[in-house]
């Protein structure tokens, strides 16, 4: 019950930013500002509708928001406090960028492609050509190194492992 409240709290807060993200656009641009998502794909340039592209932008980005509820999740039945999952989960939701910016700089390395914030910001796998993405990886802020399908199966994975530890401290627990 409380997995399922989480996600639907999260939909509906996505939903939410899609139409406040749609509203302020028509009020800072007009109609001028829904221009359409310009891509590449096998030598033929496609385009994707302002709307589907903000609404697909907001679910994939929702895909970190996900990853980080799980963790407070199983913080939460492991430590059986929710106050402490939910600012540990912060803690490490804010730290772990800065902590990979700092790490980027001065290490390199395969293993690096295995830490869990190299793999989050999908945005910029999904849509590359984004003009903000592309501003932001010319500044060397966005880690580009792993591959979409790479990054898709690793948060896969790692959510796989927070379910399992969280559905085994449960059952250890209540028993």
């Amino acid at each position: 019950a409380k997995l399922l409240s989480l996600l639907t709290v999260g939909v509906l807060s996505t939903l939410l930013l899609y139409l406040v993200s749609i509203l302020s656009t028509a009020v800072w641009f007009g109609s001028e500002g829904f221009l359409p998502y310009v891509t590449a794909s096998g030598g033929k340039a496609m385009e994707i509708n302002f709307f589907l592209y903000q609404l697909a932008d907001a679910f994939v980005q929702f895909i970190d928001v996900f990853v980080f509820m799980l963790f407070a999740f199983m913080l939460s039945i492991v430590t059986r406090n929710t106050a402490a999952s939910v600012g540990i989960s912060i803690g490490v939701y804010f730290g772990g960028s800065m902590a990979m910016t700092m790490v980027g700089q001065f290490l390199k390395g395969e293993w690096i492609n295995f830490i869990p914030f190299t793999n989050l910001s999908l945005s910029t796998k999904f849509f590359p050509y984004s003009g903000l993405n592309n501003m932001m990886t010319g500044m060397g802020i966005v880690n580009t190194g792993t591959s979409l399908p790479f990054s898709l199966c690793y948060l896969a994975v790692l959510c796989i492992c927070m379910l399992y530890v969280a559905k085994d401290s449960f059952c250890r627990r209540d028993i």
